[in-house]
């Protein structure tokens, strides 16, 4: 018998200098140098995942970035820990997946929002919190594993990184004129 207040969704997100840890007591706010910035999405599944492996059920959603696709330029501390969320989303599923639990990644674009309002570069295939959250949902209601958008901007970005390195960066600079 399930409990009625036990959650069936945990969804964490580390964004910029913020930490953010839903349907938990907020873990200490870390500042934005990896791996620090991973602690809240930790404390989380510290949290749940107790829970989730005795009901043998739940799912977990880590929220990324199409920054952590791949190394990008002015990203030091922004990039390496959305790529370490993308790593820790992978090795969740594949020991949970199995066993009932729902493990997705949800990498968003530039999404309009007051951290985005401080870029001072183009922000290519910027959308609204509104079309995000539908972004989100719709993934997370098809059952994906790999939530991405909005995939104009995000499939090139997945396609760039099936190129060898130094095409890569030679594209990358390019692109980004730095």
């Amino acid at each position: 018998m399930r409990r009625p207040y036990a959650p069936r969704c945990k969804v964490c997100s580390a964004t910029g200098a913020a930490s953010i840890c839903c349907s938990i007591a907020p873990a200490p706010t870390a500042p934005c140098a990896p791996p620090s910035s991973i602690w809240p999405a930790l404390h989380a599944l510290d949290a749940a995942l107790p829970l989730f492996n005795a009901q043998r059920a739940g799912h977990i959603a880590l929220v990324s970035s199409v920054a952590g696709f791949g190394g990008l330029p002015q990203a030091l501390a922004y990039g390496p820990t959305k790529a370490a969320l993308i790593n820790l989303a992978e090795t969740l599923y594949l020991d949970l997946h199995p066993l009932g639990i729902g493990v997705h990644v949800i990498n968003p674009g530039f999404v309009e929002t007051p951290l985005t309002a401080q870029n001072t570069f183009a922000m290519p295939a910027l959308i609204t919190p509104e079309q995000a959250a539908a972004a989100i949902l719709a993934g997370l209601e098809a059952g994906r594993f790999d939530i991405h958008f909005p995939r104009r901007f995000t499939l090139w970005l997945k396609l760039l990184r099936l190129l060898p390195r130094e095409l890569y960066f030679r594209i990358g600079s390019r692109f980004t004129g730095l």
